[in-house]
């Protein structure tokens, strides 16, 4: 008999909860990627953007910034 476990990481994972655990891994993955890229935004007083994350799901995330223009500005060329 073949012993099959999962792990995503680092943490086991029970087959029916998979699509669930990926998609979660996935989530925190693109909030600390946007975090790390939209963190080093500051303005010529060294003032720094507000970033919110709401949802629980990819499919529902949004983020919201707060902050002086100049760096709303900056933060939507960066994210293109």
């Amino acid at each position: 008999m073949i012993d099959v476990s999962y792990e995503i990481n680092g943490r086991k994972v029970q087959p029916n909860q998979i699509g669930e655990a990926l998609e979660n891994a996935a989530l925190k993955d693109i909030v600390k990627q946007l975090r790390n890229k939209l963190g080093r935004v500051k303005s010529s007083t060294g003032e720094r953007l507000k970033i919110t994350f709401r949802g629980r799901k990819l499919s529902d995330l949004k983020m919201h910034l707060e902050g002086p223009e100049e760096l709303i500005e900056k933060a939507e060329q960066i994210l293109g």
